[in-house]
């Protein structure tokens, strides 16, 4: 079924770039104790490696971070930028995910502060929607943000993503599969998700999948050129509020086979399939509680 999907005049809960994501100044205070500085042409592995289990925080100045392969987050790391000026970028032609989990039991990692560029170039075209229509071609690069997977469910344990930005992702912009005690917080996941392999429609700005106790708060899922805003399959105790998705082309917000969800007070707007679908593969999603959404221009292909 299909939530009940009614008309309204936009209101605050619209999520503006300037407050959500990665910001102009860190939106975190300036973090205490050991801080590792990594600068542009550092290595960012090996200030990780050092790092792990210790908390010391790991700080990217603002630049461009080029890495050649994908960063292996360390448990016990908090990785931040400097804001929206720190841009962590997967050279293309490299392998295609710039963040995954260096071990399959990854707890206690925030990132933050920062910006994670998922497109082949740093630099928007003179016209952005022609760069957006590549990506939006099976021939395009796969490119994914971040893949944390674990081997079952709730594996992983404590993710933080705080006024994080990931965009222009051809493939998942952030993907979790199989953690509990996640927290996605003034995030902005946009642009991401196209039709590479293995094709249409299972590529999203935000893939959940076998997760629990997770609240997803005051960010932005929009504009997904073949997925979803939200895609949530197998979770548990999941809370998603004050967040915006619009302009996907499938749902807003998709939920499966999942337990005690609660969706409030949203903007789901303008998504090609519904604003929110439950859909049933299985046994289908019980506790679901949709409250004080405002729906609006779902369901019309654009």
């Amino acid at each position: 079924p299909t939530a009940q999907q009614k008309t309204f005049q936009p209101d605050t809960r619209a999520k503006l770039p300037s407050q959500t994501g990665a910001l102009t100044a860190p939106a975190a205070a300036a973090p205490t104790g050991s801080v590792v500085t990594v600068h542009p042409g550092e290595s960012i592995q090996d200030a990780i490696d050092k790092n792990k289990n210790t908390n010391n925080p790991v700080i990217l100045t603002k630049g461009i971070h080029t890495i050649k392969e994908p960063l292996k987050i360390q448990s016990g790391i908090t990785l931040a930028g400097e804001g929206k000026e720190t841009i962590l970028f997967l050279s293309p032609g490299s392998r295609e995910t710039t963040i995954i989990n260096a071990s399959s039991d990854l707890h206690d990692v925030t990132i933050r502060d920062l910006l994670i560029e998922g497109a082949i170039k740093t630099v928007e075209n003179e016209d952005p929607n022609h760069d957006r229509r590549t990506r939006s071609y099976m021939s395009a690069p796969s490119r994914e943000g971040i893949l944390f997977a674990a081997d079952k469910a709730n594996q992983m344990k404590n993710i933080r993503f705080e006024n994080l930005t990931v965009q222009n992702c051809t493939k998942n912009g952030v993907a979790i599969k199989g953690a509990s005690g996640i927290k996605i917080i003034n995030c902005d996941f946009s642009d991401n998700g196209s039709s590479v392999v293995p094709g249409a429609g299972l590529h999203h700005n935000l893939l959940l999948l076998h997760v629990s106790d997770c609240e997803i708060r005051n960010s932005r899922f929009d504009t997904s050129p073949w997925g979803s805003g939200i895609d949530l399959s197998f979770g548990k105790n999941v809370i998603i509020t004050g967040n915006e998705a619009a302009r996907n082309t499938l749902s807003g917000i998709r939920c499966t086979e999942s337990e005690n969800v609660h969706i409030t007070g949203n903007l789901i707007e303008g998504n090609n399939r519904d604003g929110i679908s439950l859909d049933t593969l299985l046994d289908g999603s019980k506790g679901i509680e949709t409250d004080n959404n405002l729906l609006q221009l779902n369901g019309q292909p654009r």
